[in-house]
């Protein structure tokens, strides 16, 4: 059973409080023509490819780890209604995943006891490069479009908001650990890394600005930039390098901070039903 903080739970009773009160008053706005609205009573569908930030690492003097963006993907379903002219009202849900990856390549320290003569195991390069998808969440977004702009059949708008990020496998940690080897038989240990989740429950803040035009008399494509910046990291630990001569230690942080693409498609409903020769 999830176990809410009271600061938590009062910001998803907030969140859906304020979408009711919201909800009510769009019943009363008139200001816009509906026929050519096309984000009045608007349900919508997308699919997002992401970059998120990665890994940031503290203390590694020599440079070791390579910070590097991570690709991934969001799927999610919102339904907007006009507020007040053309200012609207946005609440969503989505399902994603955080990549975990971690990326070192450097030329191996004579120093170290991984130099050794014997071409078949020694290695003029200590390297790695792994990525797992392992954090695995619901997004719930609350935000507020408003639309700037029509250029022909097309409308422009810009869109905020905030966003609560709920992750399933919590509690969580992960270990990741290099061996290589030191002779023609045996090994020692180059790297370690251990993280685990800070929080199960994440805000993090939002901002798009997108295309939509009309695909049919009730449809319609878009597509957006979007930007999404979390300001807690939703994942701490440690690293180590070890046995190259030097030390090479620190802290490391995951957040969800990302910048991607929304590729979008919307459902009017009936009443809304858009007149496609209005944009013409």
């Amino acid at each position: 059973m999830v176990k809410l903080s009271i600061s938590e739970f009062l910001v998803l009773r907030l969140i859906f409080i304020l979408y009711l009160i919201i909800n009510g008053i769009s019943s009363n706005a008139q200001n816009v023509s509906e026929k050519t609205d096309l984000l009045a009573n608007y349900l919508q569908f997308n699919v997002s490819p992401v970059l998120f930030k990665g890994y940031q690492y503290t203390g590694d003097v020599n440079n070791l780890l390579r910070r590097s963006a991570t690709s991934s993907i969001e799927i999610g379903i919102s339904s907007t209604r006009r507020i007040y002219n053309k200012f609207y009202l946005s609440i969503g849900a989505i399902a994603g995943v955080v990549p975990e990856k971690t990326f070192y390549s450097f030329e191996t320290p004579k120093e170290s006891i991984f130099s050794f003569d014997n071409p078949e195991y020694s290695s003029s390069n200590l390297e790695t490069k792994v990525k797992a998808h392992i954090y695995f969440y619901y997004a719930f977004p609350l935000s507020l479009k408003k639309q700037v702009a029509k250029i022909g059949t097309k409308t422009i708008y810009v869109e905020a908001g905030v966003r609560g990020n709920w992750f399933l496998n919590y509690p969580f940690r992960v270990t990741y650990e290099d061996n290589y080897f030191i002779d023609s038989v045996n090994s020692a240990n180059l790297f370690q890394k251990e993280v685990f989740h800070t929080k199960q429950i994440v805000a993090s803040y939002f901002g798009k600005v997108a295309v939509v035009r009309p695909a049919g008399n009730r449809n319609a494509l878009g597509c957006a930039i979007i930007c999404n910046y979390s300001p807690k990291a939703i994942a701490e630990g440690e690293y180590k390098f070890f046995n190259l001569g030097f030390d090479n230690f620190g802290k490391a942080s995951l957040s969800m901070s990302y910048i991607g693409v929304e590729l979008s498609y919307g459902l009017q409903s009936k009443k809304n039903r858009i007149d496609r020769n209005l944009f013409k």
